[in-house]
């Protein structure tokens, strides 16, 4: 299993988490375990968090494949909710 970890920061971190989850529940397992949201995909897992004002998004696959449909899922997904703050998701290359 591989992983990738991204922040952004954002006043409202909280609702777009929640804004996520919500929308992914329609179409993934959405869970809350500890202090994260987790969504599994059939490709991969994605973990959300809302830390005060950043929100912190995890990416765990098989492979390099799947990671980046993860981060392509999560990154696209919350650009579009945040589309009126122009918040563009970059996560680090490895």
């Amino acid at each position: 299993m591989i992983t990738s970890i991204t922040e952004v920061t954002r006043a409202k971190a909280d609702a777009y988490v929640q804004q996520m989850c919500k929308h992914f529940a329609h179409k993934a397992d959405v869970t809350h375990v500890k202090d994260a949201q987790v969504i599994r995909f059939g490709f991969g897992t994605g973990e959300l968090r809302a830390v005060g004002g950043r929100i912190v998004l995890s990416a765990h696959a098989k492979d390099r494949p799947q990671l980046e449909r993860i981060e392509t899922v999560l990154g696209s997904h919350l650009e579009r909710f945040a589309f009126r703050e122009r918040l563009i998701v970059t996560w680090p290359q490895s």
